[in-house]
């Protein structure tokens, strides 16, 4: 009987990666952690020097907590985070600003609540992530939404009240959000 080879991609194991992340509501933490199982990857968060809600929407920061990694040593950093009002949030903006140059190359993933029909609009994350790559310029090498609509029923996907109340976990992983997930990593 003739071999048969399958020939599948393999993990660059040379490559070091790190995910650091920034979440208020536990959806891109829950992403966070399933992409470091995933991408057998430390996971690291974003710790902002003042967490109210309301101060950080309105941009007004006094910048993150040291993060005690040299990013320098890894060859990827995904950052993972929320967009609010389709704005790249404060801890997101903070990380970026402080580690930049120490950065090789980065991927930034969001569980938004913005759809892809919606993604330029005034709220979109089609406008954070031009945000994102013009602060990190050639170093930014992809940007993931995953909206969490996608774990909904079709039917209830524009229901704005629902989709804001909606949280990842390991019932509601699963559907359209899981399939694109897959596909990203």
């Amino acid at each position: 009987a003739p071999f048969l080879f399958i020939f599948a991609p393999k993990k660059n194991l040379n490559m070091k990666s790190i995910i650091v992340y920034y979440s208020r509501g536990g959806n891109n933490k829950y992403l966070a952690q399933k992409m470091g199982k995933s991408l057998q990857c430390e996971i690291v968060p974003i710790e902002p020097r003042i967490t109210t809600f309301f101060l950080l929407l309105l941009r007004f920061s006094l910048g993150i907590k040291k993060i005690q990694r040299n990013f320098e040593s890894y060859d990827r950093v995904y950052l993972v985070g929320p967009i609010w009002m389709g704005t790249l949030v404060k801890p997101l903006y903070d990380f970026i600003k402080k580690y930049q140059v120490k950065i090789k190359s980065l991927v930034f993933v969001t569980s938004c609540g913005s759809n892809y029909k919606m993604k330029e609009e005034k709220f979109g994350h089609g406008i954070v992530f031009q945000k994102v790559k013009a602060l990190m310029g050639d170093k930014c090498i992809h940007c993931e939404a995953i909206p969490i609509s996608l774990v909904l029923p079709t039917d209830q996907r524009d229901n704005s009240d629902l989709v804001m109340k909606t949280k990842l976990s390991e019932t509601t992983f699963g559907g359209d959000f899981e399939e694109i997930y897959n596909v990203f990593i």
